[in-house]
């Protein structure tokens, strides 16, 4: 069973689209398949963060007594990073990251990724030729 530390945190915008998509918990395919799609311009920006750095706590608002920092009410980076989403609230995120460090939620399947907005399949043979064609041009600075 995979960890935190293998999984990735996906934030992509498409063209033309306001809100951003969100792909928690995506393995290394995922974001191989991403990335390409990136790189074909399909994608206008995409933001990647490991989940096992997202997890680490962080101070939400730094407080401080008698001259002294203190860590009183502490978030996660995914909470502090994310807070502001109007599709979905960055709390969900955490409780979909304990489900899957418990092995009772997990988006990626021999299929691909799935979630509640996304759907990412394998790679047809067309598509991995093309991506192995266009990273075959980046290795050779024709691209």
């Amino acid at each position: 069973m995979d960890k935190l530390k293998d999984r990735y945190f996906i934030r992509l915008r498409h063209q033309g689209e306001e809100l951003p998509e969100r792909l928690p918990l995506a393995n290394r395919e995922t974001l191989f398949r991403v990335f390409i799609h990136f790189l074909f311009g399909k994608i206008n920006s995409l933001e990647v963060w490991n989940e096992k750095y997202f997890d680490r706590k962080v101070m939400a608002k730094p407080e401080r007594i008698n001259g002294k920092l203190i860590r009183k009410n502490g978030i996660t980076l995914r909470q502090k990073t994310l807070e502001g989403g109007v599709s979905i609230g960055s709390a969900v995120y955490d409780q979909l990251a304990n489900q899957f460090r418990e092995g009772l939620y997990d988006p990626e399947s021999k299929d691909g990724y799935t979630n509640e907005t996304s759907n990412i399949s394998r790679f047809t043979e067309e598509q991995f030729d093309d991506a192995m064609e266009l990273l075959t041009l980046i290795h050779e600075g024709k691209y």
